[in-house]
């Protein structure tokens, strides 16, 4: 009988690499199956427990026990000193592998869910569940020496533990929540991660209590990755923040600012060279001073890599010239919530018009319209053909009907239009929505889809029976 070389077997497998039902049945193959697919089945399961509780207890319970299996139980360790006998299911055997090397992620809800699960029925059951959950993060630390990505979402001192400072220097991705670290944490893995490419840190605090985490920042030498969420407590612009972004931004792919833009200067975004994506959400409406925003982004020559952009509560003028300013190759824009001056609908007509211009690439568009920016809506599907998704926001109830913009995509070239998404504020007839179908199917375009986003508890405008329009014209 013939068999696939390894090689071949690893190439599928990988395939499979979200599929672990079908994993598990390919490891019960053979041998030689099980020893290729094993590892790639608990690479699936470093990333899927970033949110255990979508997995049955039983199942979640199922892996815990195994893992179970590589924690020290000597008499005098912590666990059965403390009257904490695991695993809870012996195996017959050892496992074969050491399966805490396959893991890559380790986030800290999975840890949590297994010291629940396994402690729940003992006495003093709060004090041994951090028994255990320390004694996982040793393991941990000691035993995945693979993993690249870390949250640091518990209050607990990680630095103190044994092996952290070889666990953290080969780390490239980092997860904080700031009001769980503190300074001398930061300044600690200062010295350690030297190399984090991809950053995020929520609920940044203070300006003086920045110090620690400029300091990180400034000494990574390959952050191409840098997301920041600063907390209510931000009044002041911090410079030095601003500086070193700029120091960074060479070599920065991704950067993401919010809710807030009040808390940096935008000198940084000059240096934005070699930027593939930029966030930038004001939701808290603070105070900015979007003179400086226009005149930094006035000196600037190009984005010229930039692919996604998204805003909220920008004004039009400042997401326009972002777009001004691409290299014409953005592929995502994401416009939410502008900000709303007195000619608000001729500056949305101005910031259409951009994108028209700008975006010959543009595959998944998010935007403020209405009944109002049908002219430049029309110009913009002429010029921006590749647009495969769409969702239409307004800030206005649209009356009587929007069967206009359905006859403005209908008479668009948007070939490969496959999904129309649109805010609970949009009104389309059962007549207007059967005509678009009818008039769509008959130019053998690709079957479109239509998404109600719902922000109330239901979308008064579309019902059961456009669902049914939809579905029944999709084939």
């Amino acid at each position: 009988m013939a068999q696939l070389v390894p090689d071949v077997l690893l190439l599928i497998f990988t395939e499979l690499k979200d599929d672990p039902v079908s994993l598990r049945s390919c490891l019960l193959v053979n041998k030689e199956w099980f020893n290729i697919a094993t590892p790639i089945l608990w690479r699936h399961i470093s990333y899927a427990y970033d949110n255990p509780f979508l997995y049955n207890p039983e199942s979640r319970s199922k892996l815990y026990n195994v893992i179970a299996h590589f924690l020290p139980n000597d008499p005098v360790d912590p666990l059965p000193q403390n009257n904490i006998i695991l695993p809870l299911n012996k195996l017959s055997r050892m496992p074969t592998f050491d399966y805490m090397r396959f893991f890559i992620r380790i986030t800290p809800f999975w840890i949590i869910d297994m010291a629940h699960l396994l402690i729940k029925n003992h006495k003093n059951h709060s004090h041994k569940k951090q028994i255990l959950e320390r004694e996982i993060y040793k393991l941990i630390f000691s035993k995945c020496i693979n993993v690249k990505h870390f949250s640091w979402k518990v209050e607990k001192n990680f630095c103190e533990y044994p092996n952290a400072q070889s666990f953290f220097s080969n780390l490239h991705s980092l997860e904080i929540n700031w009001k769980f670290i503190t300074n001398q944490n930061f300044s600690d893995l200062s010295k350690i991660c030297l190399n984090i490419s991809k950053l995020e840190i929520s609920n940044c605090g203070r300006d003086k209590d920045k110090k620690s985490l400029i300091k990180f920042i400034k000494n990574q030498n390959k952050l191409q990755s840098l997301f920041l969420d600063f907390n209510n407590n931000v009044k002041d612009t911090c410079t030095l923040l601003s500086n070193v972004i700029r120091e960074k931004g060479s070599t920065l792919k991704n950067i993401t600012l919010q809710p807030t833009l009040n808390c940096v200067s935008p000198i940084f975004i000059q240096s934005l060279e070699n930027i593939l994506e930029i966030t930038l959400n004001n939701k808290l409406n603070k105070y900015i001073d979007w003179q400086e925003w226009e005149k930094c982004l006035n000196n600037i020559k190009k984005f010229p890599h930039l692919t996604r952009l998204q805003t909220s509560c920008l004004p039009f003028n400042i997401e326009s010239l972002i777009i001004e300013k691409s290299g014409g190759k953005i592929l995502e824009i994401d416009s939410r919530q502008s900000l709303k001056f007195l000619d608000y609908t001729t500056e949305n007509k101005n910031l259409i018009i951009t994108i028209s211009k700008n975006c010959p690439l543009l595959t998944r568009l998010t935007i403020d319209v209405d009944n109002k920016n049908l002219d430049e809506l029309s110009m913009m599907f002429s010029n921006c053909k590749q647009l495969e998704e769409i969702y239409f926001t307004t800030p206005v109830i649209v009356l009587p009907t929007g069967n206009k913009l359905l006859k403005v995509i209908n008479n668009s070239p948007l070939n490969k239009l496959r999904n129309i998404s649109f805010s609970d504020k949009w009104n389309f007839s059962i007549e207007g929505v059967e005509n678009f179908l009818k008039d769509w199917k008959s130019k053998n375009r690709l079957p479109i889809k239509f998404t109600p986003h719902y922000h109330s508890e239901r979308n008064f405008y579309w019902t059961a029976e456009h669902d049914r329009l939809v579905e029944r014209y999709r084939y």
